[in-house]
C-alpha cells in the first residue's frame, strides 16, 4: 500500500521556505527603517544648522562684539557646508557678510559718536545693511525647505525612474562612453 502524504508533511516540507521569506520580510523592514533612521538625523542636523542661523540674527543685538558669538556662526558654516547644497552655502556666506558688516558698522558708529563726529552717512549704510539682512532673513524659510522634507511629494515610480536617469547619467563606465557620444 502506497504512503499517504498528510498536510502535515507538507507543512514541514514547505517550512524552510516560509523561514526564508519571513527573514527576507525582516531584513527588508530593517533597511527601510534605517534608512528613513538616516533620513531623521541628516533633517535633525540640518534643522539645527537653519535654528542656529535664526538664533544669531535674533541674538545678534545682545550678542554685538563678542567673540563666541562670531565664533559660533563660524562652526554653524562649517557645519553647514557639509549639510547643504551651493544655494544654502552661498545664502549662509550672504547672510553672514551682512551680520558682520552690520557689526562693523554698529561699532564704527559707537566709536564716532565717542569722538564727536556726524554719523549720518553710517546710520543710512547700517539701516540699509539692516533692511538686506531682513529680506536675507524672510528667504531663510524658502532656501532651507527643499532641504528640509522628510518624505518627498514624488510616488515611488517617479523616484525611480530619476534614481535610473541619474545612474545612467553619472555611472557609465568610460568603455562605454564612445558608443553615447556623438562622433
Amino acid at each position: 500500500m502506497p504512503h499517504q502524504r498528510d498536510w502535515i508533511e507538507y507543512l514541514v516540507a514547505f517550512a524552510p521556505l516560509m523561514a526564508i521569506g519571513v527573514a527576507i520580510g525582516v531584513a527588508l523592514m530593517q533597511a527601510y527603517l534605517q534608512r528613513q533612521q538616516l533620513k531623521q538625523n541628516l533633517y535633525d542636523r540640518r534643522f539645527k544648522i537653519r535654528q542656529e542661523l535664526q538664533d544669531y540674527y535674533i541674538g545678534r543685538w545682545s550678542k554685538k562684539n563678542d567673540p563666541d558669538y562670531y565664533c559660533g556662526l563660524i562652526v554653524t558654516f562649517e557645519h553647514g557646508e557639509n549639510l547643504f547644497g551651493s544655494d544654502v552655502i552661498e545664502y549662509m556666506r550672504e547672510f553672514a557678510e551682512t551680520i558682520i558688516k552690520i557689526d562693523q558698522k554698529s561699532t564704527a558708529i559707537e566709536e564716532g559718536t565717542l569722538k564727536g563726529q556726524p554719523m549720518a552717512e553710517l546710520r543710512e549704510e547700517q539701516n540699509a545693511l539692516s533692511r538686506a539682512a531682513m529680506q536675507q532673513f524672510s528667504r531663510m524659510k524658502n532656501v532651507f525647505n527643499p532641504y528640509l522634507q522628510l518624505h518627498p511629494h514624488q510616488n515611488w515610480f517617479t523616484r525611480l525612474a530619476i534614481r535610473i536617469n541619474r545612474w545612467v547619467n553619472q555611472e557609465i563606465p568610460t568603455e562605454l562612453k564612445s558608443r553615447y557620444q556623438s562622433s
